[in-house]
Parts: structure tokens; sequence; C-alpha cells
């Protein structure tokens, strides 16, 4: 794909109305995306709000009918927005398991950089109506932005929700609370600090942005979580230049310096969790030495085998990317032993990517 690449991610409340969709919304937003085609960017949009209509059809009780009726509904009013303003739009539907297919993900690539090439505006969403649940599919769709915005090389992230940004404690029962304008390294602890519940049509929290986050600007793509109820913020953000919510800087190395089999590893089998490493464990890796189960101090979040996990030092900042060779219960149960075992191979060596 070519430069100046941005995937917007819209939250489900900001689309839907007691699980009706917003036309002002979207005749709004593609009033914005046309201003953005004609600047020279090339928009991709992660979409939510599928189950979330569908729960309009009070027949319609599983989640996998309602995603199928919502995902038509997004589509229909997508494209007649875009209609108007003269944006083209295609929908595409993946799953977690298209991505984790190499040969499915390398399709999926191609098949959105020729989207881009002939100018038409790709509306992303998971496809809930054949989901099956648990590790199979994203944790949401903020996950599915950042893994996005990897494939396809974007310069930006956008993440589009209901509230500002990034407090410094939750706004809503702590009168202190301050906008954080700009963070360096999404670190844990302001992870653990996004104490924002989840909504009552979306999956996600703020945590689930600020992890979201963390993947994207660990391999160089500035991400913005901004209050998306007006969609000018974009224009004012890319066009304008201006400071708006929260931007979480771009940190590590630019996926350019990634071969195709890293960032399909970074990109598709990313966990979104983390290993503390001790020191000499740390000193290891970055001298290329596989991770050893022993070198390991604490585990957050879970993964499963061959999933990509992030290698943290004792100071909680990345040192690499790393395929697991086993997954987080199994780790658990090792690090739990009273007999440690140096021979457990984590990640080995060939699978590490030094960030």
């Amino acid at each position: 794909m070519q430069s100046n690449i941005v995937v917007i991610k819209i939250g489900s409340q900001l689309v839907l109305t007691k699980h009706r969709l917003s036309e002002r919304f979207f005749a709004a937003l593609f009033s914005q995306i046309k201003l953005l085609t004609d600047k020279g960017w090339q928009p991709v949009i992660v979409l939510s709000g599928a189950v979330a209509r569908g729960k309009a059809i009070e027949t319609l009780t599983g989640k996998h009918a309602r995603a199928a009726f919502g995902q038509l509904e997004l589509a229909r009013v997508c494209g007649e927005a875009g209609e108007k303003n003269k944006v083209r739009t295609a929908l595409v539907l993946v799953t977690k398991d298209d991505i984790g297919h190499r040969a499915r993900y390398d399709t999926l690539q191609r098949t959105l950089a020729e989207l881009a090439h002939a100018g038409i505006v790709a509306i992303i969403n998971e496809n809930d109506a054949t989901t099956l649940g648990g590790v199979n599919d994203f944790v949401d769709n903020d996950q599915l932005a950042s893994i996005i915005a990897l494939m396809i090389h974007a310069n930006r992230l956008i993440l589009m929700t209901n509230v500002e940004g990034v407090f410094s404690a939750n706004p809503q029962t702590d009168h202190e609370a301050r906008l954080i304008v700009e963070i360096k390294n999404i670190n844990l602890e302001i992870i653990q600090r996004a104490l924002e519940g989840k909504t009552e049509y979306g999956r996600g929290g703020m945590d689930g942005k600020l992890r979201a986050a963390r993947i994207a600007t660990a391999v160089g793509i500035a991400t913005h979580i901004v209050k998306g109820t007006d969609p000018a913020i974009l224009t004012d953000i890319l066009v304008g230049g201006k400071k708006q919510g929260t931007l979480c800087r771009a940190r590590g190395r630019d996926l350019k310096d990634f071969t195709a089999r890293e960032r399909w590893i970074v990109s598709a089998q990313n966990s979104g969790a983390s290993v503390q490493l001790d020191a000499g464990a740390a000193e290891a890796v970055k001298a290329r030495k596989s991770l050893l189960a022993v070198g390991i101090q604490k585990i957050y979040g879970t993964f499963e085998q061959k999933e990509c996990v992030e290698l943290l030092d004792a100071e909680k900042e990345t040192v690499a990317l790393g395929l697991s060779e086993i997954s987080s219960r199994h780790l658990h149960d090792l690090l739990a032993q009273k007999e440690k075992r140096y021979d457990v191979e984590v990640v080995h060596a060939n699978n590490l990517r030094l960030l």
C-alpha cells in the first residue's frame, strides 16, 4: 500500500442510538472521509455495531443472527452515505482465523491493497455471524483495528470513542481526573489506571484501546484516542494538525524494517499479553538468545501457544516481541513449581523481534 494510510476505528456507541443507526453520524463521517481522500489520505474504517443493531429485532435472540442482520444494515447506511459524498466503499468481514492463517492473511492484505489502489474505502468488521467465541475471536474491534494497521503499514491509527481520551483517573468518579494529552510509552500502570467500564454496546473499555495502541505504537504507528461524536475531528487531526484527545507516540522500529514473516507474527499472532523478565533474561534476549521460563518474573494477560507476546525488562520497558512456544496457562504452572526448570524454552531465538 502507499503512504498516508489511516485506520479509523469507530465504536458502536457512536453509531447507534437505542439500537438504531444514526444516519446523521454517517453523513458527517463520509463528508470527512471525502475531505481526507482529497488531501491524499487513504482511510480504512473498522466499524462496530452490527450485533447491537440486530438487537432491534426482538425475534433475533442470538449474537450470530443479530450480527448477520446488523452487517447488512451497516453496509447499506455506509454505502448510501458514501455515495452521497462520492466515496466508494467495500465491506470486508474477517475472523481471527483469517488473520492467523498465513495464506488467508496474505489474501486479505492483497485485497485491501487493491481496494486502496482503486480509491475504494474498506469497511472492516469481525464476521460475528460465524465466530465461535473465546480465544477464537478478537478481544474487541480495537484489537482488530491495530492488527489491520500493522497489516497494511498504516501511518496512523485513530480510535474514536465517546470520551475525550485517556484520563489520569476515572472522570466519572474522580473530579480531579485530567486528560492526558500525550503518552510517550503506554506502560502497564497506565493500562491498569484505565478504569472506564464497558459500555452498553461495546466489548472493550479504555484498557482495550490502550492495549491496541500499545501494539501499534511498538512498531512505529502513532495512535490517537479521541472523542468521535463529531467526525470533523478526523480532519482536525490529519489535515489541520490539531492536538485532540490523547496522542500515543510511536515507539520502537518502523514496520518497514520488518520481514514479511515478522509483520505477520506481530500483527496476526499478537495476543496483547506481556511477560516481565529478570535482568539476566532481558540481557540474553537483547543478545538474541532464546527466552527460558526461569527468566520470567511475571505474566500480564493470557496467550495461547504460537501467539506473539511482548517481552518487558525490569522497568517494564519493551525489549522484544516473541512467538511463545507454550501457553500462559502452562507458563503459570511452571512458575508455580518450587523447583525451577531451566530448560523450558518459552521463545526461541529465531522467533524474537528486538524493538
